[in-house]
């Protein structure tokens, strides 16, 4: 017994250092893990930011190219062959009756819309049906434009 107890009073105090650096290891272990955790999560977050710029960019690009094919498509179903515009006009304008749209060549209102070229851009026409508003050639309007 007088062995042992002067063991115990030799040893405890290595027995609680020892207790004591284990305490210190585990949280120091504990804490590289944390840090860890933190850079990883750090990574994660960057990469996942990057994969959602990404997918939004190609979004982007997606939907300008679609909007542009649509426009495209759009330009194609309204356009007409002009050859084929000028021949149908041509023939019209030769079924049209002597003297239409000859007061276009008179109008004050007309002359003075062509004089001014940048300010009004359009002349609105108002009559009843029939009365000769898209029969006017606009060929005699250009010719009026040029010789102003």
């Amino acid at each position: 017994m007088s062995l042992w107890k002067d063991f115990r009073a030799r040893f405890k105090n290595i027995i609680h250092t020892l207790e004591k650096h284990r305490d210190f290891v585990d949280k120091e272990a504990a804490s590289i893990g944390m840090f860890e955790n933190k850079v990883t999560r750090t990574m994660l977050l960057k990469d996942i930011e990057e994969r959602r710029k990404q997918a939004l960019e190609s979004l982007d690009f997606n939907e300008k190219t679609n909007s542009l094919i649509q426009l495209q498509s759009a330009i194609s179903w309204l356009s007409a062959d002009d050859r084929r515009q000028e021949a149908e006009h041509l023939r019209r304008s030769m079924l049209r009756h002597p003297g239409t749209c000859e007061w276009i060549c008179t109008s004050e209102q007309i002359k003075d819309w062509l004089k001014d070229d940048h300010n009004n851009p359009i002349f609105w026409m108002n009559g009843k049906p029939g009365a000769g508003k898209v029969a006017c050639d606009y060929y005699t309007v250009s010719s009026l434009h040029h010789t102003r």
